[in-house]
């Protein structure tokens, strides 16, 4: 899959700023189970994956996803309110933008996105050469602006 933009930049298209370069990455397409995102699917924060974007359904996104279920996270602007729960089934994603500059269209424009959306992670990147390897998410330090929560379970609906 083919990288473009510099939504993920520095992590992606480090040359983006001056070559207009886009890497090309390896994506585990086995997508992440739809009952919840933080058990079941596997799903972590840091990873980086690739979904369906709610914005525009005929286009991939790529972004790191930096909260799950149940947390709290302290949201950017355009977004309406200052504090957004994940709810249950899905993840807060974002771009690896420098703060305050608004490279990325994000969770920060179109909300927490469902898992269902998510089509895979990205395992490696394999161009350009001198950038080819496994992709380190592990090494994500975190977002100070994230509140771990608790894991959450659906709201069972009753009709009499």
């Amino acid at each position: 899959m083919r990288v473009g933009g510099r939504s993920m930049y520095p992590f992606l298209n480090t040359d983006y700023a001056t070559s207009l370069s886009e890497d090309r990455v390896w994506v585990d397409l086995r997508p992440p189970s739809r009952k919840t995102a933080r058990r079941e699917s596997g799903l972590k924060r840091g990873e980086v994956v690739v979904f369906w974007s709610p914005s525009n359904p005929e286009h991939m996104a790529v972004k790191r996803i930096i909260a799950l279920e149940g947390d709290i996270v302290e949201t950017r602007r355009p977004y309406p309110f200052r504090e957004e729960t994940v709810p249950w089934g899905h993840v807060w994603v974002e771009g690896e933008h420098p703060e305050g500059e608004r490279a990325s269209v994000d969770s920060n424009n179109y909300g927490p996105i469902p898992v269902a959306l998510v089509i895979g992670k990205v395992k490696a990147v394999y161009w350009p050469w001198k950038k080819a390897g496994w992709v380190r998410w592990q090494d994500w330090k975190g977002s100070s602006r994230v509140r771990e929560g608790k894991t959450m379970e659906p709201i069972e609906m009753y009709t009499f």
